[in-house]
């Protein structure tokens, strides 16, 4: 995920991976891994808080649940999905 955020920058926008603004949460109610129900009880919440935020989804290929609902919960909202770089509009940094 992380490689994507440079790419995505340089087309004029900013992504946010939805563990960095999880993990804090999860840690701050005494959640320590992926494997415990502190993490589960947050992740999703906080990952449907960001969706409300985000103009969009970069979905990055590869089996993944959780990002199979993420993209599942943004089209619900309506957000633009996109899978592959060349989707991205490139947005002027002055706009």
């Amino acid at each position: 995920m992380e490689q994507m955020v440079r790419p995505i920058f340089e087309r004029g926008h900013l992504a946010l991976v939805g563990e960095w603004l999880a993990w804090p949460v999860i840690r701050a109610t005494g959640g320590l891994s992926q494997n415990d129900e502190i993490f589960k009880t947050y992740q999703y919440p906080v990952a449907h808080r960001r969706l409300s935020r985000c103009d969009a989804v970069f979905r990055i290929a590869g089996q993944s649940n959780g990002a199979d609902m993420e993209v599942a919960k943004a089209r619900e909202m309506g957000l633009p999905i996109f899978t592959d770089l060349s989707q991205v509009p490139v947005v002027d940094e002055g706009a």
